[in-house]
Formats: structure tokens, C-alpha cells, sequence
């Protein structure tokens, strides 16, 4: 659906793509372009709110500017096919609320020297792609099987389970933006009913635990969260 809408609009906006008669075609995806731009203002509209109650209520700069940062990061990870977002309903929100502008950034210089860079990151970095969608994936979905769970979370254990493991961490926490809950999303399944998943998630904080980097990290969490991972190591402990 995607892809076709996307079409759609390079015809629009690129009329010479289309063996039709030029006016027909603007004509009768007319009402469609209309939609997506009506769709866009709304999703820009909810972003300058956003912001505009930040400025209210003297939020720190630094705060604000990460959020400009991670609004312009989905919009790029739409266009690369990397987003992550919290079910279908609002997967199709904010994709066609971005159609038009995503179809023209895949246009762009700036686009192809962009994807060509994340590209090349990604062979250089230790953190593997599959690890980079997971994170993202507990950032934003809520209804992740319990055996996907574990799984997640095993890979991040074994992720840090090496001699470079300091420098790896550095470059897993640069996934965690302070405006989408920083370390939260990941330990918030100290709390998860199953546990086999509680298990492994105390697995990867103990793992975090032992870096220098991740020490701080744990010791960062607030209060309900330290006493569900106390709590866990004493159950774990006692099932021993």
C-alpha cells in the first residue's frame, strides 16, 4: 500500500512518468493528494503542539532539540523502511501522513548520500541491524509475544557477552533517546507476567550491571523498577 501510494504522488508530482493525459490524471487523484496533505498537517500540527507545550512549560533546550531530532528520524527511517511503530493502526497513520514528503525525500540527493552513510555505518559497527529493530521495536510496539521477548533479550545479552563489550554498550545506549523513555522501554519487562521473560531481562540488566557504563544506567532507573530487578535476582535466586 505503501509503494502504491507512493507511485501515486511521483506521477503527480513528476506528471512526465504518466502515458495518460497529464490534467486527467491530476484530476482524478486530485481528492487522494488532498487527503495526504491534509493527513500531513495534521501530524505537523500534533508535533508543533508538542513543542510549543514543552517551550510552556521550560523544558531544557537540549530536550527540545532531541525531539526536532527523533521527529526528523522517523520520517527518514519511513523512507529507509526501518520504523518501527506501535501497531498497524498507527503504522498507516503516520505513513500516509508522510507520504508526500517521504516520496520526495527518496528523491533527493541528500537522500541517496544519506542511505548510502547508514549503509556504511552499519558495516562498521559491532551492533547488527537485527539488534538496532529490536531496540526499536520495544521502544514503540506493545503487543510483542512473550517468545519474541526472550529472544530480544538474549541477543542483548550475548550482544554485551564479549571482550569489547564497554564499547559495544557505548554504541547500544546511542539507540536509547532521553524523549523516547531512555532505558525505560527496555526495563520495563522487569514487571512482564511470564517469568521466563523476567528471567532473561534481569539476565541482560545483570549483564549491563558489571560495565562501568551500564552501572550507571541501572543505577539511573527509578525506584519501582530497581525493586522489580531486586526482587527478580532474590526470586531467580531462591528457584535456584
Amino acid at each position: 500500500q505503501q509503494q502504491q501510494q507512493e507511485q501515486i504522488i511521483v506521477n503527480i508530482i513528476s506528471p512526465e512518468n504518466n502515458n495518460g493525459n497529464e490534467n486527467d490524471f491530476k484530476k482524478s487523484h486530485k481528492k487522494l493528494l488532498l487527503s495526504f496533505e491534509a493527513k500531513q498537517d495534521d501530524f505537523d500540527y500534533e508535533f508543533i503542539n508538542e513543542i510549543l507545550c514543552c517551550v510552556d512549560t521550560d523544558m531544557h533546550e537540549m530536550w527540545i532539540r532531541s525531539i526536532f531530532q527523533d521527529y526528523t528520524q522517523l520520517i527518514l527511517d519511513i523512507a529507509l523502511n526501518m520504523a518501527e511503530f506501535r501497531d498497524i493502526r498507527q503504522r498507516k497513520k503516520i505513513i500516509t501522513a508522510n507520504a508526500i514528503r517521504v516520496t520526495i525525500l527518496k528523491t533527493t540527493p541528500f537522500f541517496a548520500n544519506y542511505a548510502s552513510l547508514v549503509k556504511q555505518r552499519e558495516s562498521e559497527s559491532t551492533l547488527t541491524r537485527t539488534i538496532a529493530t529490536q531496540i526499536r521495536k520495544l521502544k514503540v510496539c506493545q503487543d510483542i509475544q512473550g517468545d519474541e521477548l526472550v529472544e530480544i533479550y538474549t541477543n542483548f545479552t550475548d550482544y554485551l557477552s564479549v571482550e569489547d563489550s564497554d564499547n559495544r554498550l557505548v554504541q547500544f545506549l546511542s539507540h536509547l533517546s532521553p524523549t523516547e523513555g531512555g532505558f525505560y522501554p527496555l526495563a520495563v519487562s522487569l514487571f512482564h507476567s511470564s517469568d521466563e521473560v523476567k528471567k532473561v531481562v534481569v539476565e541482560f540488566v545483570q549483564k549491563l550491571d558489571r560495565l562501568k557504563a551500564g552501572t550507571r544506567v541501572v543505577n539511573s532507573l527509578n525506584t519501582f523498577l530497581l525493586l522489580a530487578y531486586h526482587r527478580n535476582i532474590t526470586k531467580l535466586a531462591e528457584q535456584a
